[in-house]
């Protein structure tokens, strides 16, 4: 997306990408990396419902919530139609009337180069890809029609014709494909964003830290656990987007109690089976923990301790591990974790590591 992005944008920008609120830094992280023609000022991470297009603004990113909510963001700061619009984790789209749906198609159609990622755009049946397909081409035929063809009367036959329309509009790319270009263990750093107001508290927090040497709030809590409580947040967040992104197996690896307790809620939350080892998980229990991971498709995630769970044991039905924080920051310690999953009996033939950093917090 990046690659169209930059071909392009001399001509045809600015560009707009639509994103989850948790990839927005990802995405502008990225963008400054690969699109070194680009000044800092000239790409635009929207924070707040608040913010518009500026008109420096050569890449515009915004959340789908934002974007629902504040109609600036459906044309360039000039009131011009988007001519690059990218849309990330698309299959978000899929419901054509909801309201992700009504403001983006509009935006899509007027676009003359429009990117659609996705690893699932068909996640529960061929009738869920109606919108995808129809941002990008013209279907000649209405919803309604879609779902009678493709939905509950379907068949092998719509389902081939289904496919073959994909394959006019789609690049697929597996991961098999891909394997033997990778590392067998790809470590990846995900800045994730927090919310203009949680940001400007972080700015806060860490000038009364600096001047006061650690010091307390006003509720009594020192300038460290309050900052620790915005990045729960911002990590809950994330581990919600993966639970949705996918169905496969994960680690979320924590230091203290309260991030391991947050990201157990959000696990929860969701209804998604998962198990947790910690400091005050007994020896005797940790085997049958180990085994329903391991053995049972439901049990997706395993929240654990790094000090606690970080050596020992084999988690290899997983081929990916998040750090939800960073402490201790030892290098050895953090390779240790992350050999649970990367070791014999892994059958992926790559682990994906994420190191979750927050915005301003580093």
């Amino acid at each position: 997306a990046l690659t169209i992005i930059a071909h392009y944008l001399d001509e045809e920008g600015p560009a707009l990408v639509v994103t989850p609120s948790s990839l927005g830094a990802v995405w502008r992280s990225q963008a400054r990396r690969w699109l070194k023609e680009l000044r800092p000022s000239e790409v635009q991470l929207v924070t707040s419902t608040k913010d518009a297009p500026r008109p420096t603004s050569k890449l515009v990113i915004v959340s789908y919530a934002t974007f629902v909510r504040n109609k600036a963001f459906t044309t360039t700061f000039s009131g011009e139609p988007w001519k690059i619009v990218v849309c990330d984790e698309a299959h978000n789209l899929r419901n054509p009337t909801s309201q992700r749906g009504k403001l983006l198609l509009p935006v899509l159609h007027a676009a003359r180069r429009k990117v659609l990622v996705t690893g699932t755009p068909t996640p529960k049946q061929a009738s869920e890809a109606y919108t995808l397909l129809h941002a990008l081409r013209c279907l000649g035929c209405g919803f309604k029609e879609w779902c009678t063809r493709y939905g509950a009367a379907r068949t092998e036959h719509r389902e081939a014709e289904v496919a073959a329309l994909l394959l006019e509009v789609m690049v697929r790319r597996m991961k098999a494909d891909v394997m033997d270009q990778l590392p067998p263990k790809q470590r990846k750093r995900i800045e994730l964003q927090l919310p203009a107001s949680s940001a400007a508290a972080v700015k806060r927090l860490q000038a009364q830290a600096l001047e006061g040497g650690g010091g307390r709030g006003a509720k009594g809590d020192s300038h460290f656990e309050q900052l620790a409580r915005l990045k729960e947040v911002a990590a809950q967040d994330y581990v919600d987007y993966l639970l949705g992104a996918s169905k496969e197996k994960f680690l979320l690896f924590a230091h203290h109690l309260p991030m391991l307790d947050a990201v157990t809620l959000a696990v929860t939350r969701r209804n998604v089976d998962c198990i947790r080892i910690d400091g005050s998980t007994k020896v005797e229990d940790r085997p049958g923990l180990v085994q329903r991971f391991q053995e049972e498709p439901s049990c997706r995630v395993a929240v654990l301790s790094i000090m606690a769970a970080g050596e020992g044991l084999t988690l290899t039905a997983a081929a990916r591990v998040v750090f939800c924080e960073l402490c201790p920051a030892v290098p050895g310690v953090i390779e240790q974790a992350e050999a649970r999953v990367h070791r014999l009996g892994q059958k992926a033939g790559q682990v994906d590591i994420h190191f979750l950093v927050v915005e301003g917090t580093h």
